[in-house]
């Protein structure tokens, strides 16, 4: 937070984080850490049986979550462009900001 120069920004910030993105963070890291370790348990010791069953239902379940993740943030994103949030001074499709920043999203 040093890098803002007024008190009150840091302030929003710090505020905003403690109160909602800090949670989202926390649970955003534990899913990805769980995976990593799956994956990790695929190399070091392949699953047979209902462990294979159970990990498969594990990275289809949080693969899902992710997909879920992106197709909200896209909603999100039209919506700012309907709603000229993005630039109001061409057209909706003539705006080339928008679609670099919509192409961004599909990397």
């Amino acid at each position: 937070l040093h890098i803002f120069t007024k008190v009150a920004t840091r302030a929003i910030i710090e505020s905003v984080w403690r109160g909602c993105a800090a949670s989202f963070y926390y649970a955003h890291v534990c899913y990805r850490s769980a995976e990593i370790l799956v994956l990790l348990w695929w190399v070091l010791m392949p699953p047979q049986g209902f462990y294979m069953h159970l990990t498969w239902s594990f990275l289809f379940a949080t693969g899902c979550r992710e997909l879920l993740y992106e197709i909200l943030e896209i909603n999100g994103f039209f919506n700012l462009m309907r709603g000229g949030e993005l630039g109001d001074r061409h057209p909706f499709v003539q705006f080339v900001l928008n679609w670099v920043t919509l192409g961004n999203m599909f990397d």
